[in-house]
């Protein structure tokens, strides 16, 4: 009786934790407090934002119609923090995230803008196409 009772606190925890039926936008939008326009695709979040209170981060690699792209950077805050950006060093950020088109290529724009849940959202947007961008999210907490 104590196992089956363990074994279902268990599964609770799990399924609390992993949310396994957020789809990868939806934990994308929730990780980083933005809505994601209905175009973005190959939306992959990595990091250990759903870890505790302090110190954690997460990041996001998304491609979108190129079109949406003015429409989702003018949603974002307008209090631009700093020029620049992108994730920490750390693996946590980056293992797990599959990100073809950035091999070699630099953003054409990166900015860090005041984040509506973490300390700041840094955003890097890449034109792969004509028709298609890229951008690489990332929110910290500290």
């Amino acid at each position: 009786m104590l196992l089956r009772a363990f074994s279902v606190f268990i599964l609770v925890v799990v399924l609390i934790y992993f949310r396994p039926w957020l789809n990868s936008k939806s934990q994308a939008e929730r990780a980083h407090g933005i809505l994601l326009p209905e175009s973005a695709f190959n939306i992959n979040t990595v990091g250990d934002w759903r870890k505790g209170f302090m110190d954690r981060g997460a990041t996001t690699v998304l491609t979108l119609e190129a079109r949406e792209m003015a429409g989702f950077i003018s949603n974002l805050s307008d209090e631009r923090i700093r020029i620049g950006g992108g994730p920490p060093g750390n693996a946590v950020y980056h293992i797990g995230l599959d990100i073809p088109w950035k091999a070699g290529q630099e953003p054409v724009e990166a900015f860090t803008v005041a984040s509506p849940v973490g300390d700041w959202l840094s955003v890097e947007v890449y034109w792969l196409t004509d028709d298609i961008s890229a951008i690489r999210l990332y929110t910290d907490w500290n």
